[in-house]
């Protein structure tokens, strides 16, 4: 079978749009590392192709301007196909169409092709969230222009063999030019002129407090049931103010000591020689009557008398706490040293390794203190590692409800499911329990409140964030992917009830993580729901998101029955924020088929 003259196709466009990909991805079926990528393109891709039932190689060339120099002008007079493509998830593509097109269609008048030999291509619908073109205003462009359009993903492989279909068509309208209907341009009325696009609404999410949280809990008096007592020295405290929860999930030797001296074993003094002077239970409730605070069901407070100074063993305590590397361990080589003993002491092998570091850097180094520092990559290292440890700490207390003191009280139906926690840790992470605590309501006193209106998934979801900080939203983009309604449903329904819960609890930040989860997740016909769960909860971002979804899917929302359901107000404002307007669906409909 005779092979027909090969068709040479140039891939031109803007940066980072992919074009190294599609070239890849159309030869070779593979989406992977810029790296790997750049091995396949030393030499010219090529891929064989049937073309009314005869073979021809089509050969793609990546044309990169200033690599190529003089040579990509000769490129340029070789091409029979173009292909122009941007990214839509940046706004600054549009700026280079220009260019880009007048050189493409310069070579294509010179090389005399067709109309059809230039292509526009946006790349990365998979990022559909993160679009910042709309399909409309490409289309626009191309029309304008007198060329064809498509979007595609090189990462999902989305239309990419589409995308070169241009070359069949073009081979097709060669051998038939005068085949099908033509329409003169003077019996299509100018193309509406789109409007800018509303802008995808956006949210600062508040940054973490949680070790800050942390750093607060520690200067918190009220909920203490261990206190470290110090020698006296002038202008030193001579207490420090601690939890056992804290101490006992965070540090094994505080926790041996604790448990040792509580169950009376015989080997405490043994285990202990070093570490203390001596540990005795000290009476609260009658010390606290005159001062009428509540303190929970704090009866009795571990004291623990320790014959080190008040600063480097409270900077140690920090770092047990919170995980953070503070200056003042870098300031001087005496408490640097004593922070090193008693960090060795109590096993805080982190923090021992920082000042260990600090102390060989000053010994060979004339000037000392002046030079005690750690590299910031070193301390940040250390302090997320640090951060990893402390979160599963308290994600195994939550599991264990270990040293709690306060009971959450669920009712379903007729049925009480209780879960304990901590609220020294409650009232520094949750609005809530904080205003609870603040008003000394009868709850913080009995130590337990009651729940009527918080499923159980949603609370363990919140009391896990407010131990851990942690966020794991059910990943919806395979159900997308596979087209698992159910799953998508029911993972956007759940998010629904935690944006409600964490409302209820007064979790700021969790509400806003939430919101935007479910801007990236929700399915289309659970939108109108969502608005109004929104409007009901003060969820700002999410409403806004709901309008901004529908206006930008009007006709599809406006035959759905959810949205007919939707107050007159809600529906004018959808129809505002509508893009693109009625007049370019109406010329859509009217002239697109005869196209």
């Amino acid at each position: 079978m005779n092979q027909v003259k090969p068709i040479n196709i140039g891939i031109t466009g803007t940066e980072n749009s992919g074009r190294k990909s599609l070239n890849v991805q159309y030869v070779m079926n593979y989406f992977g590392a810029d790296d790997y990528i750049r091995d396949f393109l030393n030499d010219n891709m090529q891929r064989n192709v049937l073309i009314d039932g005869k073979p021809v190689l089509i050969e793609l060339f990546f044309i990169e301007e200033h690599e190529y120099r003089q040579g990509w002008e000769n490129l340029y007079r070789m091409m029979d196909i173009f292909v122009i493509m941007v990214s839509i998830t940046r706004r600054e593509d549009l700026k280079e169409i220009p260019e880009l097109m007048r050189k493409a269609k310069f070579y294509k008048i010179l090389n005399k092709l067709s109309d059809s030999s230039v292509i526009l291509v946006g790349n990365k619908i998979d990022l559909e969230f993160e679009r910042q073109i709309a399909t409309q205003e490409l289309e626009e462009i191309a029309r304008e222009n007198g060329i064809l359009f498509i979007e595609i993903s090189t990462k999902t492989r989305t239309n990419v063999d589409e995308c070169f279909e241009i070359t069949k068509i073009r081979r097709k309208r060669q051998k038939k030019k005068r085949s099908g209907k033509i329409f003169k341009s003077k019996e299509i009325p100018p193309f509406p002129k789109l409007p800018e696009p509303f802008p995808r609404p956006k949210l600062e999410v508040l940054p973490s407090t949680y070790q800050d949280d942390f750093k607060s809990l520690l200067k918190n008096e009220r909920f203490s049931d261990v206190e470290l007592c110090f020698a006296e020295k002038k202008n030193e405290p001579q207490s420090l103010y601690l939890h056992r929860f804290v101490l006992c999930s965070r540090n094994g030797v505080f926790k041996q000591l604790i448990e040792k001296y509580e169950n009376q074993s015989e080997d405490l003094e043994e285990f202990s020689e070093k570490i203390f002077l001596k540990m005795e239970k000290k009476e609260l409730n009658q010390e606290n009557e005159n001062k009428k605070e509540n303190i929970g069901n704090l009866e009795k407070r571990i004291k623990i008398y320790v014959d080190y100074a008040y600063f480097p063993f409270y900077l140690m305590i920090k770092f047990i706490y919170c995980g953070i590397i503070e200056d003042e361990m870098m300031k001087d080589v005496e408490i640097a040293r004593q922070i090193q003993t008693i960090s060795d002491l109590f096993e805080v092998k982190n923090l021992s390794l920082v000042t260990k570091e600090l102390l060989e850097k000053e010994d060979q180094d004339e000037k000392k203190a002046e030079r005690m520092k750690i590299s910031d990559w070193k301390r940040e290292k250390i302090e997320s590692s640090e951060l990893d440890q402390i979160r599963n700490c308290y994600s195994n207390l939550l599991k264990s409800h270990l040293y709690s003191d306060f009971t959450i009280l669920l009712m379903e139906g007729n049925t009480k499911q209780a879960v304990k926690t901590h609220l020294g840790l409650l009232s520094q992470r949750c609005d809530y329990f904080k205003s609870m605590i603040q008003l000394k309501m009868k709850e913080v006193i009995e130590n337990q409140v009651v729940l009527t209106n918080i499923g159980m998934e949603s609370l363990l979801f919140i009391l896990e964030y407010i131990y851990c900080d942690r966020f794991v939203a059910p990943s919806v983009e395979l159900a997308v992917k596979e087209g698992n309604k159910k799953f998508i449903w029911e993972s956007n329904s759940k998010m629904l009830e935690l944006l409600i819960a964490s409302d209820y609890l007064q979790v700021l930040r969790l509400n806003q993580l939430c919101q935007v989860n479910l801007s990236r997740t929700l399915d289309h016909e659970l939108i109108p729901q969502a608005l109004q769960v929104s409007k009901s909860y003060g969820a700002k971002f999410l409403m806004d998101y709901c309008y901004w979804e529908m206006g930008r899917n009007y006709p599809k929302f406006e035959k759905m029955k959810n949205f007919k359901k939707l107050k007159k107000e809600d529906q004018k404002k959808v129809k505002e924020l509508r893009f693109p307007p009625k007049e370019y669906d109406d010329y859509k409909k009217k002239y697109d088929k005869k196209k």
